[in-house]
């Protein structure tokens, strides 16, 4: 067994450009129709009217690239600037997930702050993070899934962390009856879990 807290994601990790920023509706040129005298009718008026330009549909919401997003903060812990860089890099690419209406990118930032915020000791906004993320996981239909497993268990161990035992026990348990399904019973993981409910109980006594 490992004694190492099974997260959704691998240590924190930031990226580079994580979206492309949705584009700017485009406009179309005006109509300039070219009158001359000859062109006209004889005896009758013609009135030129100016159109309007139609806005052109705008360009759809670009998924963002997780996997950049994670090798940037793979880069900004390799030149030992999480303290200072990491939060602040994760927010950036959630407030961008949440632009692009990709709840997928969201969940995997908002479990990634999770992990962050607590090896800082900034374990309010740990547990604001988990909350968040275990909402997002019913929004998207994910109950009973191994995203909705890992989630709980980032949860459990943030109110852990946080001198909340009560509530990480019932993280922990509710994490416990999801993957046993959703692990299977030989992942390694599962262990994890069995290990840090241990540990928690070894530190209510």
């Amino acid at each position: 067994q490992t004694c190492a807290s099974p997260h959704v994601l691998a240590e924190p990790s930031p990226t580079s450009p994580w979206a492309r920023p949705t584009k700017a509706p485009h406009l179309r040129p005006r109509s300039m129709a070219r009158w001359t005298d000859a062109h006209r009718p004889r005896d009758s008026t013609v009135t030129m009217t100016s159109r309007t330009p139609d806005a052109r549909p705008a360009a759809p919401p670009q998924p963002v690239d997780v996997a950049a997003v994670l090798r940037g903060l793979d880069a900004i812990f390799a030149a030992h600037d999480g303290p200072t860089r990491a939060a602040p890099y994760l927010r950036s690419a959630l407030a961008d997930a949440e632009r692009q209406g990709d709840d997928g990118a969201r969940l995997t930032l908002l479990n990634e702050l999770v992990g962050l915020y607590r090896s800082q000791s900034l374990h309010d906004d740990a547990v604001a993070a988990s909350l968040s993320a275990l909402t997002l996981v019913e929004a998207m239909g994910l109950t009973g899934t191994d995203a909705h497993a890992t989630t709980l268990i980032n949860g459990a161990t943030a109110m852990r962390a946080a001198g909340r035992p009560d509530d990480a026990r019932a993280l922990y348990s509710q994490a416990l009856s999801v993957a046993d399904a959703a692990f299977g019973p030989t992942d390694r993981r599962l262990a994890g879990l069995h290990n840090n409910l241990s540990i928690l109980c070894s530190e209510r006594q």
